[in-house]
């Protein structure tokens, strides 16, 4: 991280100005993007036979381009590319009938699951900065985008398949995140944003499952980090 800091010093000393307040006003355009990973390992221990271990793996990379409709206000057009697993083995207990009293009997057995989820959009979307201080501005971010996903699920059983399914969804989202943009001089620029809320409409397939529509808000688990270049066409 120290290196990277180090390198946008040195690409914003490039530029031929100091450090001064990115230009945000109308007329002015920008391209940014970002990757973000996430990759932990965990387990919950019950007792002394009953415990999980989870591994969970995401990616997610995303590019924007806008354009200064009035100061501080900027329309813009992006895309994301998110895709995470989720691997898990886990005790289960499986009813296998009653006993002498009546009482239901089960048996232990360790199962492994496996998720592998995918999920791109493009839209459009609207950003406003308010500025904090020179450098410093707390952006909010709305965007309303086409959602295309994937999930994929498969549970394992002592060597066997049980469970494979694979569901598709196609639909909308609308979002709008908070976050802070530094600039480390009028050209360049670091963003963050984590968190939000969110109103989604999907369909999913296979047919037995009805469309839905659903709000929340939300945390992505990571903190999305991204680089800005601000220019004048």
């Amino acid at each position: 991280m120290k290196k990277l800091f180090h390198t946008l010093i040195f690409l914003s000393l490039l530029t031929g100005a100091d450090f001064l307040e990115a230009q945000t006003t109308k007329g002015q355009s920008f391209i940014s993007g970002g990757v973000d990973l996430l990759n932990e390992s965990f387990r919950y221990r019950y007792n002394k036979n009953d415990y999980s271990n989870y591994k969970d793996l995401a990616f997610l990379v995303y590019a924007k381009g806008g354009y200064f409709i009035k100061e501080n206000t900027a329309l813009y057009f992006g895309s994301m590319f998110q895709r995470s697993t989720h691997d898990a083995v886990k005790q289960v207990y499986i009813p296998i009938g009653k006993n002498a009293d009546g009482e239901e009997v089960f048996r232990q057995e360790t199962v492994r699951e496996y998720n592998l989820y995918q999920k791109w959009n493009v839209g459009v979307g609207l950003r406003r900065y308010l500025p904090l201080r020179k450098h410093l501005s707390v952006v909010f971010d709305g965007n309303l985008s086409f959602v295309s996903e994937s999930s994929s699920y498969q549970e394992t059983q002592i060597g066997q398949v049980d469970l494979d399914q694979i569901i598709p969804s196609r639909g909308f989202s609308l979002e709008i995140r908070p976050g802070l943009s530094y600039f480390l001089s009028s050209r360049f620029g670091v963003e963050a944003f984590l968190g939000g809320f969110s109103f989604n409409y999907a369909t999913q397939k296979p047919i037995k499952y009805k469309p839905s529509i659903s709000t929340g808000v939300y945390t992505i688990g990571f903190l999305e980090m991204g680089l800005t270049y601000y220019f004048h066409l």
